[in-house]
């Protein structure tokens, strides 16, 4: 019933936080949520937590309804185009919204693990201000601010900032193929120089969604002759 359909999304949200689990786990767990409203919230709470994130689409994703689809996304925001495994990207959020606000917790969270491990690993420190920070060119309002490990992340105003990864890409991954580019390039704005701000964010959370999905990684000659082309100059 209703009842227990919420006591066990207040059992996942508990552990949640502290726990990792995989894409087959997620699988079992959602077996035993029937509401749609439950299922979705369980799903939202476990996909922050998958260690294989990419597999999740085909899996469990893509097999659920396209009101369910919707109601993720909403429900996750921005969480829901972040890649943990590479989060690089621009990123602006209103801290006043519960959702952005714990968007701007996880990156928090992912940086200072990045940094604990090039710390540990004694690897060069190439950050905007020195600390190993993955965190450049942040704005709280408008006004520049030198962002640190031990921040504290405000409750509220505009937070704007670029989280520029340090990990490489696994040694495994290969280039992405040509039908794969070709699928990727469709995505991109068939006129660059004439994107407004809104259809650049859209744009960019299609690609983003495309890359976490299919894990894609690049040779410097397709970047150069198949992307670089076709982004706007404020991607660039």
């Amino acid at each position: 019933d209703s009842e227990s359909e919420q006591k066990k999304v207040a059992i996942l949200r508990a552990i949640g936080p502290d726990s990792s689990l995989y894409v087959r786990q997620m699988q079992a767990i959602l077996y035993n949520f029937h509401e749609r409203a439950a299922r979705v919230r369980a799903f939202c709470i476990m996909y922050q937590q998958l260690l294989d994130r990419n597999l999740v689409f085909s899996a469990v994703y893509d097999q659920m309804s396209s009101e369910e689809q919707n109601s993720i996304k909403v429900f996750l925001g921005q969480m829901f185009s972040i890649d943990p495994e590479n989060p690089t990207g621009h990123y602006r959020l209103d801290l006043g919204e519960g959702k952005a606000r714990t968007t701007a917790l996880k990156l928090h969270e992912l940086s200072n693990n990045e940094k604990f491990e090039r710390m540990s690993a004694k690897k060069a420190d190439t950050s905007q201000y020195g600390g190993f920070e993955q965190w450049r060119n942040v704005t709280l309002n408008g006004e520049p601010i030198a962002y640190h490990s031990k921040w504290r992340i405000p409750t509220e105003g505009i937070l704007e900032f670029d989280y520029v990864t340090t990990r490489r890409i696994g040694a495994k991954l290969a280039p992405i193929g040509k039908e794969g580019l070709d699928q990727l390039i469709i995505l991109f704005p068939s006129s660059p120089s004439e994107v407004d701000r809104a259809d650049t964010f859209e744009c960019f959370s299609k690609i983003k969604m495309y890359l976490i999905r299919y894990r894609c990684a690049f040779t410097c000659q397709q970047v150069k002759e198949h992307i670089l082309s076709r982004l706007p100059g404020i991607w660039i």
